[in-house]
């Protein structure tokens, strides 16, 4: 009975509390309309308080007595609300000195950005949209300190490559992981050629771009960039080279109605840069002009001469030139023949009544009009306007600029948006059409998403988000040093004939169907030679894609209390995409199709508890979680390609195979399993410890090695909040330290047989090269960082500046076995890599008024890597290749180096670094190939500036990257064929070039005198002895261009891939609201905008540093660029 009264008396004393408080809620904004995440709100005079949400939104029980509420957030005034009747109260806090944001942190939880012990960047999404591009990746160049980006403006659709402090594995992935709504996505670019890393080479295939360019900049709220590891850890494996936190934009509890936003931006887009081409000489590989040959040795043609009214005057036999169709070099007669030797036998001819091809007065040259040639479509009878017709020798200073197109997009996009105490919802739809330079190329891209969220009651809430993205491409450029021709931007820049009309090509195909090519074998054989005509290329050798994708995520937060919540996740990334391609028959090379199919699927299922709570007198904050996750992903690749060309012309399927086709498919699986977690601890807002730790288990590693512990530690000390200045308004240092990994890819522990050619009825497999590991482990990487972030006079001025440092171990290395085992490598673990360096970042506002302010923005990363060992089981192994550019140079993993070391033949110098020549005038070469550089960058970062003026935006961005080698292989054939400017400097062709340098010292025995060995542990250090005497011996240009050029002298052609770009530029305004009037519009803003706009300096001639054809980590080797481009146009926004 007693312990009944008891019971019944707690039951009852409960009741009277529960009965005697209320619940109280609402949400928390900014003046700016914007909420406000982990705002405190806490009854006055109390202990009872709690956090915002990621919405803004709070809720809390105030007892009976509870009159007023105490709401602060860092950055804005301390207001006290005063509580009446209603259970519903909406607080707006005024700005005040704004030192701290939230961010988005792994695992998507929003965090005060001064409690973080690491590195994080935050972008706005409006500086994504003030200019846009149709890859969302490339809007990151410049804009966070130690994050390199390389583009491709001028490729449709083309890829983009993005680092973190740097290259971390030598054989993994090394491009951070982005992250949608808390929806890990695929950014894969997969290989358009079936010949392995041979499009990122440098070598041919198509750039189909990487997959993350499917995001909508219309869609995004802010970007996060997690740099560190201590920041990334808790995404355990993918968390090694840093994450891209994307958060898109949502619906709003204080919106009043629907709201409804459109955007419409237009941008034109012409080329920014093209080589410098010459216009002194034609085509061909002699000076000496040819044609139909007669007893002299030259050569004539019949020529019909006319009057002025048009009348024939006769036929005549001319000495028009015809040049070698055949070759594919502009080496040959140059246009101005008035000091040429070899027209000497020309002077004092005459034809017929006045109406001279030539007049030549008193010998050769004083009255020379010209020297006429047969062009190439001169001798198809059916072309009755250039049948049997000459022209005159001339240059096309506009080829083949004329060939390009005036590229255009057009992005046009509608949002509604709305909510209520209870739900929000945003709804999008976004059209994407763009027009490449290149003839036939489209891409069209259509983007809907929706965001929602409600309450299913006063503790549980729901939340779905939903993307749709469908791409179609039609016409991409094939990129680098194709060998099949499909790469017309190769062809102009390497192999060419500067005479040539581009209006001419237009006409490319006979009446019969077949092609018709400038580069025919001769004029009595009208088939390709080397080169296909450009516009058949464009128009008959082209290729198509599509691909759907579907993301996004549903879930449930359950509010156990206060303090306490419960978060159930299921996340899902889902793509088909689909390609075709095709080579017509009559082409250069055999015809034939195919059809490539990837289907790419990642789900996720997690669950996190979370809490957050003060203690002790609320002097301690702890926020807490734990959570699990599940991670299923499924590849399957389909493909099938004709063989030995197509049956039946123009019919574009597999089965029209002249051959048995090529057919496969592969299927490739992965699970992970994980366990996380981490602590938050606040000391009185001025100290923060941050603990975190995560436990994968792998299915791609062997069993005794799949499970693998990360964990990170990081500090925040708040200095400032521990005196008061005029000065200094904020002041923060901040430590980190993880140690994160990565996994193996598929299979690579497995012995998997292939499939190939049946014999008879049966089917055939063959043994892999690969022997598997059963020993393999994760790799690893340990980091450690420090930081400090500093604002000075009421924020006008900050400087956030960080150091780091870090090594990655058990790098996952396929190395050569021997022989004996039956396989030719295998997968090991091995190597050490080590990247450090800084970032530093600065924000000046030198001007702020009521109506007007500057602000400027700079930021400048700098990274070091190092390659500090390869196999400490092997000390003879210095290095790695990765690939072979085509022609001359190597990409490879040296020992002692930067990643991605350029290996090639370079120039021998004397003490005083002159270049050493033989007696005949060339260049000597390295007895082997040695280190020329890497392709990593010293430096990276950006400088931004705005100004606002009543209504009027002007805005300017410029970046720039240090350092960083590229191979150039159209340098190196631009000037070989003789088409670049340099190659007819002068008298160079006529009389030969006189390189500079001393000439080389020989032994008795004919043998290079080396005055000093040099380091014997550095390749090609070796000092030569020159006999004193400079070169005078004059080489022949094209032999120079060859012989000292870059397919022989690796180094020749390796450059300083340095740049300053002005990459944006806008003009904006937006309309006053009182000119608005009651049409419900609420603003209208206009721009004038640019990107790409001018490369301000590069030390690489005639093609764009800032260039890329994979998104992989072959990277450095220019095959055959594509022109980049500029775009200007105009940006329309209106908000209803």
């Amino acid at each position: 009975m007693k312990r009944l009264l008891t019971t019944l008396w707690l039951v009852f004393a409960a009741m009277g509390m529960a009965l005697s408080q209320r619940a109280v809620s609402g949400t928390v904004s900014g003046d700016d309309g914007e909420v406000l995440i982990g705002a405190t709100v806490r009854v006055k005079d109390t202990r009872i308080g709690t956090f915002t949400d990621a919405n803004g939104r709070y809720s809390l029980d105030v007892p009976a007595d509870g009159k007023i509420l105490v709401v602060n957030y860092t950055g804005y005034a301390t207001q006290e609300i005063e509580l009446g009747a209603s259970n519903v109260v909406d607080i707006v806090l005024k700005a005040g000195i704004q030192l701290e944001e939230t961010v988005v942190t792994a695992l998507n939880i929003n965090r005060s950005e001064k409690s973080l012990g690491y590195a994080v960047e935050k972008i706005d999404g409006s500086e994504l949209t003030a200019v846009r591009d149709a890859n969302v990746v490339n809007q990151l160049a410049g804009r966070a300190a130690g994050v390199t980006v390389v583009g491709s403006s001028g490729n449709l659709g083309g890829s983009s490559r993005i680092l973190i402090r740097g290259v971390r594995s030598i054989n993994g992935e090394n491009q951070p992981l982005f992250v949608v709504d808390g929806v890990p996505m695929d950014n894969s670019n997969f290989t358009s050629n079936t010949i392995v890393n041979d499009q990122a080479r440098g070598g041919g295939g198509y750039d189909y771009g990487n997959a993350i360019q499917d995001l909508n900049p219309n869609d995004i709220e802010n970007i996060s960039v997690l740099k560190g590891q201590a920041a990334a850890a808790l995404y355990g494996s993918r968390g090694m080279n840093g994450v891209i936190m994307i958060t898109t934009k949502k619906g709003s509890q204080k919106r009043k109605g629907i709201g409804v936003s459109v955007n419409s931006s237009f941008t034109s887009e012409n080329i920014l840069v093209l080589p410098d081409y010459q216009n002194r000489y034609g085509g061909g590989v002699d000076l000496r002009p040819r044609g139909y040959s007669d007893n002299s040795g030259y050569y004539k043609v019949p020529y019909t001469a006319y009057n002025s009214a048009g009348g024939v005057v006769g036929t005549y036999q001319s000495f028009d030139l015809v040049p070698f169709y055949g070759v594919d070099e502009s080496f040959g007669t140059a246009f101005d023949i008035s000091t040429d030797e070899h027209f000497q036998h020309l002077a004092g001819l005459k034809f017929g009544s006045g109406q001279n091809r030539y007049s030549f007065d008193n010998g050769f040259g004083s009255n020379q009009q010209g020297l006429y040639f047969r062009d190439w479509n001169s001798w198809d009878s059916w072309d009755t306007d250039h049948f049997g017709k000459s022209r005159a020798w001339a240059a096309s200073p506009n080829n083949p600029s004329d060939f390009f197109e005036r590229g255009s997009t057009w992005s046009n996009g509608i949002a509604l948006d709305g909510g209520n105490e209870t739900a929000t919802f945003r709804l999008a739809f976004n059209r994407l059409d763009q027009s490449g330079i290149f003839p036939n190329s489209t891409l069209k891209r259509n983007t809907v998403s929706f965001n929602g969220d409600t309450k299913l009651g006063s503790n549980l809430q729901a939340f779905l988000g939903v993307n749709y993205v469908g791409n179609s491409a039609v016409g991409r450029s094939s990129t680098g040093y194709d060998g099949d021709g499909l790469n017309v931007a190769q062809m102009f820049n390497q192999w060419w004939h500067r005479e040539i009309v581009m209006d001419d090509l237009l006409a490319y195909k006979n009446p019969d169907g077949s092609q018709r090519t400038w580069n025919r074998i001769s004029a009595d054989n009208p088939n390709p030679q080397y080169w296909d005509n450009p516009y058949w290329t464009r128009y008959e050798n082209y290729q198509n894609d599509s691909r759907d994708r579907i993301f996004g995520n549903i879930g449930m937060t359950w509010n156990l209390n206060s303090w306490l919540s419960l978060t159930g996740r299921l996340l899902k990334d889902f793509y088909t995409e689909q390609r075709q391609e095709r080579i017509a028959v009559g082409s250069i090379t055999t015809s034939m199709y195919a059809e490539d199919v990837y289907r790419v699927d990642e789900t996720n299922a997690d669950v996190i508890l979370r809490a957050d709570r003060y203690v002790f007198n609320d002097q301690l904050n702890i926020n807490a979680f734990v959570g699990g996750n599940k991670r299923w992903n499924t590849l399957n690749r389909s493909y099938g390609a004709t063989r030995g060309g197509l049956n039946v012309p123009g019919l574009y399927r597999v089965q029209n195979s002249l051959e048995r086709p090529d057919v496969f498919n592969r299927l490739t699986e992965r699970e992970v399993e994980s366990l996380f977690g981490g602590i938050t601890l606040g000391w009185k807002s001025w100290l923060y410890l941050d603990l975190t730790g995560r436990n994968d288990w792998s299915s791609t590693l062997p069993e005794d090695n799949n499970s693998y512990f990360y964990p990170s530690a990081s500090l925040s000390f708040v200095f400032s909040e521990l005196f008061t200045s005029n000065i200094l308004n904020f002041g923060k240092l901040r430590l980190g330290w993880a140690k994160v990994g990565s996994d193996a890819d598929p299979y690579v522990i497995s012995t998997v047989y292939s499939a190939v050619d049946n014999f008879g009825s049966n089917a055939v497999f063959t043994v892999p090269n690969t022997l598997n590991n059963l020993d393999l482990k994760p790799e690893e990487t340990k980091s450690q960082e420090v930081g400090i972030d500093l604002r000075f006079f009421n924020s006008r001025i900050g400087i956030d500046a960080t150091y780091y440092t870090g090594k990655t171990l058990n790098q996952i290395i396929p190395l050569g076995t021997t022989p004996t085992t039956g396989y030719t490598r295998q997968f090991i673990n091995a190597g050490e890599i080590k990247n450090s360096g800084f970032e530093v970042s600065l924000n000046v506002v030198p001007v702020r008024t009521k109506d007007f302010s500057w602000d400027v923005t700079f930021n400048i990363g700098k990274n070091t890597n190092e390659i500090i060992e390869l196999n400490a089981d092997d000390p003879t192994l210095t290095n790695i290749p990765i690939v072979n550019a085509p022609f001359a140079v190597s990409l490879n993993a040296y020992e002692g180096q930067s990643f991605g070391t350029i290996l090639g033949y370079d120039y021998i110098y004397d003490a005083s670094g002159n270049k050493l020549v033989d007696e005949d005038g060339f260049y000597l070469t390295t007895p082997t190939v040695v280190p020329l550089g890497s392709v990593l960058p010293d430096f990276t970062g950006g400088v931004a500036t705005s100004f606002n003026f009543k209504g009027f935006t002007l805005g300017a961005f410029v970046d720039f990257r240090k350092g960083g080698k590229i191979f150039s292989l159209t340098n190196t054939w631009g000037k070989y064929s003789g088409l670049f400017a340099e190659t007819a400097e002068g008298d160079i062709r006529e009389n030969g070039i006189i390189v500079s340098g001393m000439v080389a010292a020989y032994d008795n025995d004919g043998n290079l005198i080396v005055a000093d060995e040099g380091d014997p542990n550095v390749v090609g250090d070796e000092i030569y002895q020159s006999t004193g005497q400079a070169n005078a011996s004059a080489i022949g240009a094209q032999d120079h261009f060859f012989a000292n050029g870059g397919y022989v002298i690796g180094a020749a052609d390796v450059y300083d891939g340095s740049f300053i770009k002005l990459r944006e530029m806008s003009l904006g305004y937006t309309l006053p609201k009182k000119w608005l009037g009651s049409a419900g519009v609420q603003d209208i803003k206009i721009s004038v905008v640019g990107r790409n706009l001018a490369i301000l300096h590069k030390n690489i001639p005639h093609v764009d540093p800032d260039s890329a054809i994979s998104a992989g980590n072959i990277q450095g080797l220019e095959g055959g660029a594509l022109p980049s481009t500029r775009s200007i146009g105009v940006n329309l926004s209106l908000r209803f």
